[in-house]
């Protein structure tokens, strides 16, 4: 069998299966976008609210201030990720409450409930930026929806770094760059590790254009899912429908035969005799399971120099009078296991094998 058969039943199996694998990809397609809305709504009914408080303040103008800070070797301290735990450390931010009147707090743990941990890739409302060229650190806060608010926050947090009490020790010594005061400082392309409002887009609702994302996705990958489960299903099965439904080899010789021919006015069984006619003068032996098939019988009869048996072991042929075997195997009829065995004893008679399958 050559690989131009083997792909002519591939698309032919494809073909015939071209419903139930349209009607998969749209089954999957569905899966797709049910699961993602589904999971929109168990997501943002579970953390409504921390979702709702943290879109209105990361939507809100951040309030910031720049510091040098250095240690008594003059060396610059260059850890920012240290003052982001020590800043919302709890007994900082009750202090800071005390003071500015502003639930801090309740911003934290609104990102809390949203599993939002501080890493390199997010930074959470409270952060210290390093500027790697400068050293300079830039606090930045944006804990409530009133940009004044944010003002505050970092005004007692500027008086608290610069106040007798060190965070870190008496070692430290801090230069302020810039005073507190609303707006950004940094160029938000440049830090895309802080907060916005496009951190909460797993937490949000889908929009619809992403819901037919998530089905153009299900529906290309469902063609492939129901392909394969339909090959599956195919080769499991006992009767034999294509060519890779059984075992061959790519020196066998194998020729398909479409049971009605469009192009072939000639019925079946003529088309039949005319391939066992060559070559001219071959004697045959046809081997095809049951009986049911007229066309079989009609060989056997309009054809002198062909045997037809159902079975190479229970059927006795004289082989000295045969020069090639032949299986006929009929689609949807013929079982695989049948041919196995078939094919295996044909093996065993050192004769020439032909293999003719009519689909």
């Amino acid at each position: 069998m050559s690989i131009t058969t083997l792909l002519a039943e591939l698309w032919r199996f494809l073909k015939d299966n071209l419903f139930r694998i349209i009607l998969g990809a749209l089954v999957f397609a569905g899966l797709a976008v049910g699961v993602r809305f589904a999971l929109d709504h168990l997501i943002l009914n579970k953390n409504q609210v921390a979702y709702n408080y943290l879109e209105q303040v990361y939507q809100s103008e951040p309030a910031e201030f720049q510091a040098i800070v250095t240690i008594d070797d003059g060396s610059v301290f260059n850890n920012s990720y240290v003052f982001d735990q020590y800043f919302t450390s709890e007994a900082v931010v009750k202090k800071i409450e005390a003071k500015t009147q502003v639930p801090i707090s309740k911003m934290l743990q609104a990102e809390k409930d949203l599993e939002l941990r501080k890493s390199s890739e997010f930074r959470g409302g409270i952060a210290g930026i390093r500027d790697t060229s400068s050293s300079v650190i830039t606090f930045r806060f944006v804990v409530s929806p009133d940009p004044n608010e944010n003002l505050k926050v970092a005004q007692a947090y500027a008086d608290l770094l610069e106040s007798e009490d060190k965070p870190f020790g008496d070692k430290q010594a801090i230069t302020m760059i810039t005073e507190p005061q609303i707006g950004e400082l940094l160029d938000p392309k440049l830090t895309p590790e802080v907060e916005t409002a496009t951190a909460l887009s797993p937490y949000g609702h889908t929009s619809p254009v992403m819901f037919g994302v998530y089905g153009v996705a299900g529906f290309v990958v469902g063609i492939f899912l129901t392909i394969l489960i339909l090959f599956i299903r195919q080769l499991m099965r006992k009767q034999i429908v294509y060519a890779f439904d059984y075992a061959w080899d790519f020196h066998d010789r194998q020729i398909l035969v479409a049971a009605k021919d469009k192009g072939q006015a000639s019925p079946l069984v003529d088309r039949l005799l005319g391939i066992l006619a060559i070559p001219y003068g071959h004697r045959h032996l046809v081997v095809t399971q049951g009986d049911n098939n007229l066309e079989t019988e009609k060989i056997q009869v309009l054809n002198e120099t062909t045997q037809v048996v159902n079975d190479l072991v229970t059927d006795q042929a004289s082989l000295e009078e045969i020069d090639e075997i032949v299986i006929l195997i009929y689609s949807n009829q013929t079982s695989k296991a049948w041919y196995k065995a078939q094919k295996e004893l044909a093996a065993l008679y050192r004769k020439p094998l032909r293999i003719i399958q009519v689909v």
